[in-house]
């Protein structure tokens, strides 16, 4: 078995997969989504899958909390209502991907927001 110590670089604003699911996800009002459940591989931007379904572009990610939090800033109608028929995206079962616990998400600096 191979180990070493974990690179913990305060500067690294990398976020991984494994830092996101299971976060509550909070808007730019403060209010609370739920909790993400998967992240799903997509070509534009990696889509993270809420517990009721609702998908969320990982390029609105403003902040987060590993494990814990993650904030997000998106257009009015994002995260509007979980029912069916809301206009919300919502993730079938053959979107799911494997899970791929420590695939980068993508970076928090610069223009990456």
């Amino acid at each position: 078995m191979l180990s070493a110590e974990p690179l913990d670089d305060p500067d690294d604003d990398t976020l991984w997969v494994h830092q996101v699911v299971g976060a509550e996800l909070v808007d730019q009002h403060g209010r609370s989504h739920g909790r993400v459940q998967a992240v799903l591989d997509n070509p534009a931007s990696d889509l993270l899958e809420l517990e009721d379904g609702r998908l969320v572009p990982s390029v609105f990610i403003v902040d987060y909390q590993p494990g814990v939090r993650v904030a997000v800033e998106g257009p009015s109608g994002l995260l509007d209502g979980a029912a069916e028929g809301s206009g919300a995206c919502r993730a079938t079962t053959m979107d799911r991907e494997p899970d791929h616990a420590h695939r980068r998400l993508h970076e928090l600096s610069g223009d990456d927001r």
